[in-house]
């Protein structure tokens, strides 16, 4: 599969460096979203949003889905990778914009997976994501668009699948995960579960200035 061509967001000064640039997951996805409508077991894909889309003022390219262990997925029989290693990124950047849901819930503040940074140098920073504080389960039962309680993540899109009779309610968060040393060249991203009740599932990364999430 060709290398997808990604929409940067311009700084509205017209300078040179775009203020957003989204990464390449294509090779990491488990499912690629031309799958999405092919949905057998699980036909609520068909209608989560996927190709490129701007969700509170950051630009996604939505090319899959790339869950992370959990124990929940595990038990029956879903088991997905512990970790993803080696997502290229070759810049410096202010934060990471993550679009993420999980499959099932946990308890609030839960770890679900680690975000590592691996710098030009070899150094690296790892920055944890939590149940409830920055994510929550892309199925909803209650009947209400519950929030991250963290004021870095915010509902990002929430929309629903009707199948028959069953209307169900689902949602995508985004998180703005600060880089630690945005003076340093980040070559490559790794996801790494946390290995709890939750599996964490991303569907997009934008590297970017930080402060763009309104």
């Amino acid at each position: 599969m060709g290398k997808r061509t990604c929409v940067a967001l311009l700084s509205p000064s017209g300078d040179a460096e775009p203020v957003a640039i989204p990464l390449d997951l294509t090779p990491h996805y488990r499912t690629p979203a031309s799958k999405f409508r092919d949905a057998v077991q699980f036909p609520s894909w068909k209608s989560v949003p996927h190709g490129s889309h701007t969700f509170l003022n950051i630009p996604l390219e939505i090319g899959g889905n790339l869950p992370l262990w959990g124990q929940m997925n595990a038990n029956r029989g879903q088991v997905f990778a512990e970790k993803v290693t080696d997502i290229a990124v070759e810049r410096t950047f202010e934060s990471l914009y993550v679009y993420h849901a999980t499959f099932f819930q946990s308890d609030e503040g839960t770890p679900v997976y680690d975000i590592v940074f691996r710098y030009s140098g070899g150094s690296f920073e790892k920055e944890r994501v939590l149940y409830g504080d920055d994510v929550r389960d892309w199925y909803h039962f209650d009947g209400t668009e519950a929030l991250p309680s963290d004021p870095r993540s915010k509902l990002a899109w929430h929309g629903y699948h009707a199948e028959g009779d069953v209307i169900q309610p689902l949602r995508f968060c985004l998180t703005a995960i600060d880089n630690p040393n945005p003076e340093l060249k980040v070559m490559s991203i790794d996801l790494v579960s946390c290995k709890q009740a939750s599996a964490g599932c991303v569907m997009a990364m934008t590297t970017g200035k930080s402060g763009l999430i309104p």
